[in-house]
């Protein structure tokens, strides 16, 4: 959604001055990337520990300094999300390694000089496809922008670029940025007050895009490539979220029952669903949308031979044509809404 837009249309205004201004956490070196991924194995040493710790706070003067009309409660509710959000990263990327590690798959000395950038986190987004595409590796990080309050956002188009050019060299395919974007997420997040009551704080989205894919060399299966973004949605009425759909989140419930116990429906039937999915499609520039980050990552699905029995099946049934006079009918190219750019 707001990777699309230009970052100036998210810029901060009236942003506090910081003790410590933010710095762009370079390593000093030809290979760092503002979109670096997160290392395989974050915990390697003590050095990259430090490395990590380094980067953590920097990004962490993004959060706790945010725009002076922000909610300090909705800030509060962004930097949480952010911090529980990276220790699941972290955790995320070392099992995707270590599982792949404990088969002590052989490799080639010049592949493990690449495996050793995506192990300390400074590769190149092409060095992580090689090695997603020459192992057996299911899941992996391509990289991620940290965007908070639309810092950095700049950052995206460039990632989305560099991401491209390395799965095109690699032989795949870039789906095309028209596609919707789907398995939206909303997460409520509250306040907990002393007398044991709780307020809707603002909601966390995720959501995620096909970006594109990679068929494996020997046709054994495909590396799908997703973009993940995720944005905090502000309540407050200064944000311009809808007041009729606030009051009915805080007050559509009958007297002695909490409507978080089924939070899913709750959010459905007072129309903060459809209103944020409409909002996300139509890359809505509102206050209320506050972009946090965008991540492209990848997950391997190796066919079986049921599975090539049932893409044989979809692909026929999409190249279909109009059957002739004969009774002949006659298969065509795929729908233009299957092809892939190249």
């Amino acid at each position: 959604m707001f990777g699309y837009l230009a970052a100036e249309s998210f810029r901060p205004m009236n942003t506090p001055e910081r003790v410590e201004p933010f710095r762009e956490p370079t390593d000093g070196t030809l290979r760092y990337r503002p979109w670096g991924a997160m290392p395989a194995d974050p915990f390697a040493d003590e050095q990259l520990k430090e490395r990590q710790r380094y980067i953590d706070g920097e990004f962490n003067k993004l959060f706790d300094t945010p725009p002076e009309d922000i909610p300090t409660d909705f800030a509060r509710m962004l930097s949480d999300d952010y911090l529980i959000g990276e220790e699941r990263r972290k955790l995320k990327n070392f099992e995707g390694y270590s599982e792949w590690l404990t088969l002590r798959e052989p490799v080639s000395e010049e592949l493990d000089a690449k495996i050793n950038h995506v192990v300390y986190g400074d590769a190149f987004i092409g060095e992580i496809l090689d090695y997603a595409i020459e192992t057996s590796v299911k899941n992996f990080e391509v990289g991620k922008v940290t965007s908070p309050y639309g810092e950095r956002l700049e950052y995206v188009e460039a990632f989305r670029r560099d991401a491209e050019e390395a799965i095109e060299e690699r032989g795949g395919d870039i789906y095309p940025k028209v596609l919707p974007y789907h398995s939206l997420s909303i997460v409520p997040k509250f306040n907990y007050h002393e007398d044991g009551t709780r307020t809707l704080a603002g909601f966390v989205i995720r959501y995620k895009r096909d970006f594109g894919r990679i068929v494996l060399p020997d046709r054994s299966g495909v590396i799908h490539i997703v973009e993940r973004q995720i944005a905090g949605i502000r309540i407050d009425e200064a944000s311009g979220f809808p007041a009729v759909i606030k009051f009915m989140l805080e007050n559509h419930v009958k007297e002695g029952e909490d409507p978080w116990e089924n939070a899913e429906k709750h959010i459905r039937d007072c129309g903060a669903e459809g209103f944020i999915m409409k909002a996300v499609q139509a890359d809505s520039r509102e206050p209320f949308f506050v972009p946090d980050s965008t991540t492209i990552y990848g997950h391997k699905e190796i066919y079986t031979e049921q599975t090539k029995k049932d893409m044989l099946a979809k692909i026929a049934m999409r190249s279909i044509g109009p059957v002739e006079d004969d009774g002949i009918a006659y298969f065509g190219p795929a729908h233009p809404g299957h092809i892939l750019k190249k």
